[in-house]
Parts: C-alpha cells; structure tokens; sequence
C-alpha cells in the first residue's frame, strides 16, 4: 500500500542560517527531522534565473525547457513585454500528472502560471506567497470558506511599506509571523480534513523576510531608538522560529506513515545589488554609442523608476494585486523604446542583469540581421559592460557574461524567450565600490552605495537544501548534492509512479529504492 506523502516548503530560507539555528537549538523540530531521517543540499539557477526556481521545481525541467524566469517577461511576437501566462508558457506541475484517482492538495506554490484547475483535491494560490502571481483556489469557493474561517490573508503586498525605517521592518516582521501562523493553522485544518494522498504547502514568509530583514544596511537608522536594534536584528530569526512551530503542528497532524519532505529551493545572502550599478554602466554606453556624451540617456529600467518615483508610487501599487501591478509596468515599459532603433534593450533586472538583441525573424519588429550582426551586437555589449573597472582597485565588477549558447541547447522549446546575454557581477564590491573607470566610456562616480531602491537587504543563492523522513530512509544520514529538477522524480517514485521521459531530473537515491516504480 502506498504512504502518504507530507512535502513543506519554507520558500528561500538560506542553508547556511538554517544550519546555524539547527546548531543553536532555536530550530527543534527541524533539528529532530535531521535526527530522524536524511539531509542534502540542493542546486539550481538561482545566481541566473531567480524567478524560475520554482517552475524548475515543479516541472523537473530547466527554465529553457519550462520558459518562465520573471513574472513578466518580452513576448517576442508582441513585441511588448507581458505577465506570464499559460497561453503561451503551457509547461504543468508534475501533480497534474498522476493519475485521476489520486488525491491531491496545494497550498502556495509560487509562481504557479495560470490558475488552479478542477482536479481530484484542493488547490490554493496566492494567500501567503512572496509573490502571488496566481490568486484563487479550487474548488473555487475554498477561498471564501477559508477567508471565512481564518480572517483575510495576513501577507499581501501592501505590507511592503516604509521599509527604510526600524518600525516599518519591525511591523513586517510582526506580518510575517502572524502569516505564518495564519498559513499553519489553514495547513493544519486540511491535512487534516481527509486523508490525502499527496499534500503541500509552502510558507512564504521566509523569502519576503530574507529580502527586508537579512540585515540593517538598508535602514535609516537616524532618530530611532537603539534599543530597537537588538529586536530588528533578531527578525529574521524570529520569522525562522516562527516556521520551525508551524513544522511542528503539520507533523502532529501528518499520517502516521507520511513520507515527508522539508525543502527550500534555493536561499538568501547580503543583497550586493550590483545590478543598479549595471544599469548606470547600459547608461552611458548608450549615450556614448549614440554620440551625446554630454547627456546621460536613461536605460529602459532607469526611466521606468523616474516616471514612477518609489516615493509617490510604490505604496499605492503595493496596494494592487501583482497581476494588475505587473500589468501597469508592462504598460510603461512597452511605451519606452523605439524599436525601428534599438538594436538591443534590457529585460527586468534583479539578480542577474538580462540583454535582449531586437533580431529580426525572432522579434516581429527585430532590426538586427542573425549570424554575423547579431554576433557582433553580443560581442560588442559584452566588451564594453567588461571594460569597466573599480575606481579604487582596478578589478571589473562584471563577469561572467553568458549567452543564450551557454544556457540553452538549440532544441530547447523555450529557447526564444530567453535573454541573448545574462550578467553576473562582483558582488563583494558592489555596494562599496565609490565609481568605476572605462577607456573607451569615461568615468562614473557615485559615491559609496550604501541603500537601494528596492529596499532589500537580501538577495537570492544557489544554496537550496531537504529533510527527508520515511520509509526506507536512513536515519541521520546526509545525500550528497543534488540538483532541485530531483525532488519531483524522487517524490512520484514515493508514489509509485515513473518520472515521465520528459523530466530532466532524477530521484535522489538516498530517498527511495534502486530500480522502477513498484
């Protein structure tokens, strides 16, 4: 007979800060899971794609096989740049894929495209997510019974408010640990409602707290008392304890013989943000480029926050649900660029930095020519981004710069939609660097950087990791590094089911049995 199967996820919660609070004992439950069962680490693309983690997961494919890497991305036959959909990014959660008979339920999975589908169990979508993408439920009532049961959603984007201050963050912190609570007792109640035979929940609050607590570099901490300090310090933490309760009380109501699975997909450090540095760099190659050395055009991203100052703005569009949010960006920055010129133009940036070549016969309005031109466009950006150097030390803060070749296969499905150039930075010297020099486009100068505009003192890693507990599972025991495409694999083989040919990952062979399915 088949067990049942108990997967919780604690959205980017970081490794490293879990290993730390396991060593402390601030951990408990966690810590006896580790005791109890099997713990590895696990890898993906976040430094590259750090909004395709979860598609990744929930696929066991790579983001050129699945397509979605940003909640909104450049449609290329639109020429315009749209909130994702399932229209055109059609890939499916592995779910979907067992058979009929099979009762399921989800709670919070992010960056799920496209809304919750009739299916044999429940489904809930955007109540606690970081980014809530997909808001709704099946069956379609089960919002309203649960809204009616449990309050309205205690996390949603207005609680990104006056972030610069040590009471703003306190306030998040005080939100995100009633979310937590919130989302445990509603997790509690319907895994205990039935007997599932596949049950997940993801608790949001750690990614969001990661973002805005991970430290106080972010804060003006003039005219607040000092005595808030220690407590804004502790914040994190507290949201990390907060989740490691509502662990215990999902056990306490688990099947006796749940297999069970705790994981995070990818985790959280000191935000460099090198990226706005990368946009200021875009800047004055255009200008340069363009001939108008004395004026500093904006870059697309750069003109986007001047129309919309964060000040006058962002309270009001935090108010929004994200698709309505994403719907305005994509409004303004469809209005920015003139396509009979642009040769190239930059996509969202957040933790890595995208460039897209406008190429003619891919964009429906390209102007660039494939092979030779196009090659030149790429190499040419390249050059320049790499020319610049510290002020202070003489090192690039750029690099390395991969193409689409080096990220994607010529038969990947996805590999249209994909940037034409991906930048990573030096994130030590970011933040610290006061300017940077370039022989070809001059110097930049700005000071020690020390805040960013969105705020966030963290940002993403490729440090994901898992707690494993079951049958057949080797109490205290370690994997060894696997990659997040595993997890999907290795939970349909608890289910007794073959991972489809299509899946790029495998099952992790410290959690289940050598061999097929059944």
């Amino acid at each position: 007979m088949r067990s049942p199967v108990l997967l919780i996820g604690l959205d980017a919660a970081e490794a490293t800060l879990i290993d730390r609070l396991c060593d402390e004992g601030r951990l408990p439950t966690l810590r006896a899971l580790r005791e109890r069962g099997c713990q590895g680490r696990l890898e993906c693309d976040a430094s590259l794609f750090a909004g395709g983690v979860w598609p990744t997961f929930y696929t066991a494919k790579s983001v050129p096989w699945h397509g979605v890497y940003h909640h909104i991305q450049w449609r290329p036959e639109h020429m315009r740049f749209e909130l994702v959909g399932e229209d055109w990014l059609p890939e499916r959660p592995f779910w979907e894929r067992l058979d009929p008979a099979v009762r399921v339920a989800t709670l919070d999975v992010p960056l799920m495209v496209g809304r919750p589908r009739a299916a044999n169990g429940l489904h809930l979508a955007g109540w606690g997510t970081h980014d809530p993408l997909v808001i709704g439920s099946w069956p379609a009532d089960l919002w309203a019974r649960t809204k009616r049961r449990h309050g309205p959603p205690a996390m949603h984007r207005a609680n990104i408010e006056n972030l610069a201050t040590v009471d703003g963050l306190l306030r998040l912190r005080d939100t995100l640990l009633k979310s937590t609570d919130q989302m445990a007792a509603i997790a509690q109640q319907l895994l205990a409602s039935e007997a599932w035979d596949l049950f997940m929940v993801v608790f949001g609050a750690p990614h969001r707290a990661g973002h805005y607590l991970w430290d106080r570099s972010q804060v003006e901490t003039n005219g607040a008392a000092r005595s808030k300090f220690a407590e804004l310090d502790g914040a994190l933490t507290s949201v990390y304890v907060a989740c490691d309760a509502a662990l215990a009380r999902l056990l306490d109501s688990a099947p006796a013989a749940a297999q069970i699975l705790v994981f995070a997909v990818h985790g959280m450090e000191p935000n460099a943000a090198w990226n706005h540095i990368v946009e200021d760099l875009l800047s004055r190659i255009q200008s340069r480029e363009q001939h108008h050395p004395e004026r500093q055009r904006p870059s697309l991203l750069q003109s986007v926050r001047r129309i919309a100052p964060q000040r006058l703005v962002r309270p009001i569009m935090n108010r929004m649900p994200l698709r309505i949010q994403a719907q305005v960006d994509a409004m303004v920055r469809n209005g920015l660029l003139d396509w009979r010129k642009a040769r190239y133009f930059p996509l969202d940036m957040d933790l890595a930095g995208y460039l897209r070549v406008n190429l003619r016969g891919r964009e429906a309005g390209g102007i660039v020519e494939a092979g030779a031109e196009y090659h030149e466009v790429c190499d040419r950006l390249r050059e320049a981004l790499l020319d610049f150097r510290d002020l202070d030390t003489g090192e690039t803060l750029i690099g390395p710069i991969q193409n689409v070749d080096d990220l994607a296969t010529l038969d990947a499905p996805y590999r249209h939609l994909l940037p034409d150039l991906v930048i990573t930075g030096n994130t030590a010297r970011a933040l610290t660097t006061p300017g940077v020099r370039s022989q070809r486009f001059g110097e930049l100068q700005w000071g020690v950087r020390r805040k960013v505009p969105s705020r966030r003192s963290g940002n993403h890693t490729d440090r994901g990791w898992f707690v494993a507990v079951g049958d057949g599972i080797r109490p205290g025991t370690r994997a060894s590094a696997h990659h997040i495409r595993d997890l999907a694999p290795t939970i349909l083989r608890w289910m007794g089911t073959d991972p489809p040919a299509d899946f790029m990952g495998r099952p992790i062979d410290e959690l289940v049995a050598r061999g097929p399915a059944g």
